[in-house]
């Protein structure tokens, strides 16, 4: 039974009551049900506010994000009321529609996917506007390729915006943003610094040992914004927290990462998506996400995604999937020399698909399990 107003602040306030739970994406496995609490989503408003994003009580925050994923509840719909932002709501967080409503409401922070912020630059209403209203321009969620960063920002210089876009990385299982750039701390390609109470690490992945500046390894993360686990699974919930030898518990993030001297995190891969090859009988890794880099960079090519096909004979070969430039389109050709040139020779898919556009979930994020599906499906016939 709900109080009467007089007693609101007398009543007692338990910081770890379970208060939301969200799903995750899915996109590298089965979605799982986060259990956030009191703690977890106010701790990452405080955390946000110290973090000088300079956001403004009455201006604008457009939420293209449905509310019911961890981003779209923490930051894009209770960091903004906190804050006294006015925030507009978007249902349909479709390309076409979240690029539309942004062009319309022209808000001064906007935070959305790679694919929705692509999509605003595409419009012809955006090529003749002013983008001076715009403050905050951030991306997270799935990767940015570097060409695509620059090309965004050449955009916003030319459109008499201030800011350049940067990017964020966070997990629903931390209640969203962990490591974000902010409009005076923006370094090129990197995803940021952690937030002030968040701590971050890289650890060997055999060995579990913690690595040194500039080296790869998985990601692990310590934050007061952790879930209070997975509903009813304790056994997902105790594979991704683990305590470590100095007592406390990490969030094994499942991504692979360096953080410089600075302390800015850069995302190289994913363990899920780490392939194997194998080649005169030795096992190789395979980071697609730095291919896919690379030949993003070749002319004629708008996007890569690799994934590995275990249906072949030597165990995942790699199969490039290749949406070509529409005016300037590449050629398989062109490829396997690129290729050639550019990689080691366990390196290089056995097969490159062109396809019109990347497969995508309900949130705009690149369907890999459905181009893994594809590729062994297409071997199989």
């Amino acid at each position: 039974m709900a109080l009467p107003p007089e007693q609101y602040a007398d009543a007692p306030v338990d910081a770890q009551r379970p208060v939301a739970m969200v799903y995750t994406g899915g996109t590298t496995g089965t979605s799982k049900a986060v259990v956030l609490t009191n703690h977890s989503i106010n701790s990452l408003v405080f955390q946000y506010e110290k973090a000088d994003m300079g956001f403004v009580r009455q201006k604008i925050f457009m939420d293209a994000l449905p509310p019911f994923i961890a981003f779209g509840l923490t930051v894009s719909l209770h960091l903004p009321l906190c804050l006294g932002v006015k925030t507009v709501l978007i249902p349909d967080p479709s390309t076409a529609n979240a690029a539309k409503q942004f062009l319309k409401y022209k808000p001064n922070y906007y935070v959305a996917g790679p694919a929705q912020i692509e999509e605003i630059f595409k419009q012809p209403k955006a090529k003749k506007m002013n983008f001076s209203f715009l403050e905050i321009l951030a991306t997270g969620g799935d990767a940015l390729p570097a060409s695509k960063e620059h090309n965004i920002n050449d955009f916003l210089k030319s459109h008499h915006c201030k800011t350049s876009v940067f990017q964020g990385y966070g997990m629903s299982e931390l209640a969203a943003t962990v490591c974000t750039g902010n409009p005076s701390v923006i370094r090129f390609g990197t995803v940021g610094i952690p937030l002030s109470d968040t701590n971050a690490k890289i650890i060997d992945i055999e060995s579990g040992i913690e690595v040194g500046y500039g080296q790869q390894g998985e990601l692990c993360i310590m934050a007061p914004s952790v879930m209070a686990g997975y509903y009813k699974d304790d056994s997902e919930t105790a594979a991704i927290l683990k305590r470590h030898g100095d007592g406390l518990y990490w969030v094994h993030t499942g991504d692979i990462g360096s953080i410089d001297t600075d302390g800015f995190l850069t995302i190289t891969g994913r363990i899920k998506r780490m392939i194997y090859t194998v080649e005169t009988g030795v096992y190789h890794k395979v980071f697609p996400k730095t291919l896919e880099e690379r030949l993003e960079k070749l002319s004629g090519v708008q996007s890569v995604i690799i994934v590995g096909n275990s249906a072949c004979p030597e165990k995942c070969k790699l199969v490039a999937f290749i949406v070509s430039e529409p005016k300037h389109p590449v050629t398989k050709e062109e490829l396997q020399a690129y290729a050639i040139e550019n990689f080691e020779s366990y390196e290089q898919p056995i097969e490159y698909r062109f396809i019109a556009e990347l497969p995508r979930t309900k949130l705009s994020k690149v369907d890999y399990r459905a181009l893994e599906q594809e590729a062994q499906k297409e071997m199989e016939i």
